[in-house]
């Protein structure tokens, strides 16, 4: 008897934290935008007369994230975001063009963007006037768009050069490429500030993904900053 008494009193406590939990956790939506200041490598067949050089490229960084805050200090963060990732990238080298050694160079803009859908742990210190919380959990994307500028310049032994050019821009399956799948880890630290109803917000956040695409991998790494305003859905 007194084992089913405390079965029984151990599920009315169970039960009674849950609904505490539905009934104080509050939901907000919101809107961000900012940058995304990307750099990638990636598994190429490069000669070995050549040298290889990424730098960081900027694009766009836009969403919509949902807040489900359970108290002052903890709260989770799903998202819905476009993002450009990419790279600019530079390749110098040698080569045999038949008759003669030559010089070159090339320069490329690589962008590729992604739907992405991160799912993150919030914990920090909100009080009326300000709040400030970390960030950090998973992200997982579809990449959707590449576009891409080429430029070469290449020089023979006599001091002629040649150039050339090409750009192109292309939704994947539109022609016949793959969808590519990018996990990634997040982890940034967001401010925020009252605001009529709602919550204005800057935010830092570092992410590092990998990209599977067609056989070959992308590694990402770049720093995002954004600034958005997010609503409870009680202010409604």
């Amino acid at each position: 008897m007194r084992a089913l008494l405390k079965k029984t009193a151990t599920l009315v406590v169970i039960i009674v934290l849950v609904n505490s939990i539905n009934v104080r956790a509050q939901t907000s939506i919101g809107v961000k935008i900012g940058a995304n200041f990307a750099k990638m490598s990636f598994d190429d067949n490069f000669g070995v007369n050549e040298q290889i050089s990424n730098s960081t490229l900027t694009d766009i960084n836009v969403g919509i994230p949902f807040e489900i805050r359970f108290s002052k200090v903890i709260a989770i963060q799903p998202e819905i975001n476009y993002i450009g990732k990419g790279t600019s990238q530079v390749v110098k080298g040698y080569q045999n063009n038949g008759t003669e050694w030559e010089s070159y160079e090339s320069v490329s803009k690589i962008r590729l963007g992604y739907m992405e859908v991160p799912f993150l742990l919030k914990l920090g210190v909100n009080k009326e006037k300000f709040g400030v919380n970390v960030l950090l959990g998973p992200s997982f994307g579809m990449l959707t768009r590449i576009a891409y500028q080429f430029e070469s310049n290449s020089t023979n032994s006599s001091g002629q050069t040649q150039s050339s050019s090409d750009s192109e821009s292309m939704l994947i399956g539109s022609q016949n490429f793959e969808y590519g799948f990018d996990v990634g880890a997040n982890l940034g630290l967001e401010f925020s500030l009252p605001l009529g109803p709602g919550k204005l917000f800057t935010e830092a956040r570092y992410q590092y993904s990998k990209t599977f695409l067609d056989g070959t991998s992308l590694t990402h790494m770049g720093i995002q900053g954004v600034i958005g305003y997010r609503i409870p859905f009680s202010a409604f």
